[in-house]
């Protein structure tokens, strides 16, 4: 069996399209990161007469991050070309809602799966990993697109989720540094600005290190798919889709066990409720015949 590229090479080689194709990844992907944060805080600083405005700027942010991210994966899968941001965006425009309806199948089958169990879940996270890739960069679509993903990463399923964890790892470290950085920095402006000047400065530094960051992880996960299917070549297609129905079955599977356990939540909970109001009513008949009994009594 073929080895894939190491780890060493595959962070240098991530660096070298990463700095080469920053400024158009991070021009794709900034208003959009921006959206998501500003969303959630109109409703918790202000008043949640902003919640329709926040929910309209968050449905516009998740689009323009479909269109963003689709742009993206174009710009590194043809970086040999010096395409710019509109160029990018015309180029995927075929490609949103495909890559939308893998996004949504490989999370219904995922979640599903990890209701049951785990670490089921967690296997068929790392099948599909290349599944959103392989939307735009071999046209594929639905159920072929996760089936050809999880061909791929078949017997290389620890080398891929170990090269992958250490790139979310030391990503998640930088992250972390620059996010104690803003906050330590909101902190100290407080005084200064007020709140709501450092408010507005922290929401911009954290849509800006998103989209710095993003383009290096995208970038490095696109490289590693292009080395998976360099050393595994061409798959059948036939074969994978039969299998991906499958996995379809265990996340449904996942759902239905879900819908059961709240159904079997709230008949237990109508239940106790129900035999506490009735023993509660009970107790008032006793009660009240036992006054009238006392009175009876006494009236004699």
């Amino acid at each position: 069996m073929k080895k894939l590229i190491n780890l060493k090479k595959l962070l240098r080689q991530s660096r070298a399209v990463y700095r080469a194709k920053f400024p158009v990844l991070f021009g794709l992907l900034v208003l959009p990161f921006t959206l998501f944060i500003i969303s959630p805080l109109l409703v918790q600083s202000f008043d949640f007469l902003y919640l329709p405005l926040s929910l309209l700027l968050t449905i516009l942010g998740l689009f323009l991050l479909l269109w963003g991210g689709t742009a993206a994966i174009i710009v590194i899968r043809d970086r040999d070309e010096n395409l710019s941001i509109r160029e990018a965006l015309e180029r995927s425009k075929g490609k949103i809602w495909p890559l939308l309806w893998v996004s949504i199948i490989v999370g219904f089958i995922v979640v599903g799966a990890s209701i049951l169990f785990l670490i089921p879940g967690l296997i068929l996270a790392v099948y599909f990993i290349f599944a959103k890739i392989i939307v735009v960069a071999e046209d594929e679509t639905g159920l072929v697109a996760l089936a050809k993903s999880r061909e791929y990463v078949r017997d290389y399923f620890w080398p891929v989720l170990g090269r992958y964890l250490v790139i979310v790892i030391l990503t998640t470290i930088v992250v972390a540094i620059f996010a104690g950085i803003i906050s330590a920095l909101s902190q100290a402006l407080i005084s200064v600005w007020g709140r709501a000047v450092s408010e507005a400065l922290v929401i911009i530094l954290q849509a800006l290190v998103n989209a710095i960051i993003f383009p290096f992880v995208l970038s490095a996960t696109y490289l590693l798919y292009e080395n998976v299917r360099e050393v595994k070549g061409e798959v059948s297609v036939e074969e994978k889709n039969n299998q991906a129905w499958i996995y379809l079955g265990v996340g449904l599977a996942g759902w239905i066990f879900l819908a059961v356990l709240i159904v079997l939540a709230i008949v237990i909970l109508t239940t106790a409720i129900g035999g506490y109001v009735l023993g509660a009513f009970a107790s008032n008949i006793f009660n009240s015949q036992a006054l009238i009994k006392a009175t009876s009594t006494l009236a004699q």
